[in-house]
């Protein structure tokens, strides 16, 4: 059996072409911002966290996979940076190794 994230991940493979803008809408430590990079032609990914950004970059040089933006802001202000876009993936918490009082609010993921 699946667990949710991989079938989202089976889902958006299904879905997602090298045409298509795609959002991570909390990056964390980019392994679906990676994940995404590989299908899509062209990734925005979110994250309130410094840190985030530092690891997801960290973790997309290592691969080579260079059409990414990373964005140090909320996901609720997607629409201030995409325009139009074909899939996006939430995966909601906190970042694995930060401080756990940061988390995703449920009001800003209702927003965005």
């Amino acid at each position: 059996m699946l667990r949710p994230l991989e079938m989202a991940h089976q889902f958006l493979a299904e879905v997602i072409t090298k045409e298509d803008v795609v959002v991570d809408a909390t990056m964390g430590n980019g392994h679906d911002t990676a994940f995404l990079a590989q299908l899509a032609g062209q990734v925005y990914a979110f994250d309130i966290q410094e840190q985030a950004l530092v690891n997801t970059q960290e973790r997309l040089d290592k691969l080579g996979l260079q059409h990414v933006r990373l964005i140090l802001d909320g996901h609720q202000h997607v629409d201030q940076y995409v325009e139009t876009l074909k899939a996006a993936i939430f995966n909601l918490g906190y970042l694995p190794s930060a401080d756990k009082s940061v988390i995703t609010l449920p009001a800003t993921t209702i927003e965005a």
